[in-house]
């Protein structure tokens, strides 16, 4: 990048903002910043941060079920697609209801 180039970026991003949706931090503003300690959040910020953690926790945990299922009923590896696919899931409901089908009546 010419100095030019740059002595015109660097006088952008010194510039105040004229739009109506609050100040924007550009790289000029957040250099040299420290971060801050946890103790010093907000508690809903950490409730916040716990809930995402235990979201992101339990997505993967759907993720490897569903791959497992997809393994167990059509008997392949899950790719890439299949946890997105309907034609997959379609499938996998054909084969548990076939399963369901030629099972045994319950005698309770």
């Amino acid at each position: 990048m010419p100095s030019s180039d740059r002595e015109n970026l660097l006088e952008r991003e010194l510039e105040p903002s004229s739009g109506a949706e609050g100040p924007v931090l550009t790289g000029y503003e957040v250099r040299g910043a420290t971060p801050v300690r946890m103790n010093q959040y907000d508690p809903e910020a950490e409730v916040a941060l716990g809930s995402t953690i235990i979201n992101t926790v339990w997505a993967w945990i759907d993720r490897i079920r569903m791959c497992l299922k997809i393994k167990k009923d059509l008997g392949r590896k899950a790719a890439q697609g299949d946890l997105t696919s309907i034609d997959t899931w379609m499938k996998v409901d054909e084969v548990e209801q076939r399963k369901e089908s030629h099972k045994p009546p319950r005698l309770d």
